[in-house]
């Protein structure tokens, strides 16, 4: 919370406000995912790291609901680098990656997995 000491009142002030303003945009749009990083910012701001890992979580799931899985996972891992023990992150990421593995494309056609159409002559 060092973070905080070195606001000003006023500047504190103006965060929480931030805060009360972006919470009620995030609960109308929950996957409007750039007001919540302005969220995540303010709270950093204020050393609410609490608030900053759950914000964090809304991010990613956000991602994930937009199928933002790459995005998703950046927002997962950078929690896991601030609390590595984080069940809930490292469970949300086992699912990402087994939800992509199943959008993975199909493996290519080779000559044999299809039939050419009979042509020639007709009578």
């Amino acid at each position: 919370m060092a973070a905080a000491t070195t606001l000003s009142q006023s500047e504190v002030a103006q965060l929480m406000q931030t805060i009360e303003m972006f919470e009620v945009i995030a609960q109308s749009q929950p996957l409007d995912y750039q007001s919540l990083e302005i969220l995540k910012e303010a709270y950093a701001k204020l050393g609410q790291e609490e608030q900053v890992i759950k914000t964090a979580k809304r991010i990613a799931r956000a991602y994930v609901q937009l199928g933002q899985f790459s995005s998703a996972i950046l927002e997962y891992e950078s929690i896991l680098q601030r609390h590595p023990d984080d069940e809930e992150a490292r469970a949300a990421l086992r699912e990402i990656e087994a939800r992509a593995a199943s959008l993975a494309p199909p493996t290519p056609a080779t000559d044999t997995d299809f039939t050419p159409a009979k042509s020639g002559p007709r009578p």
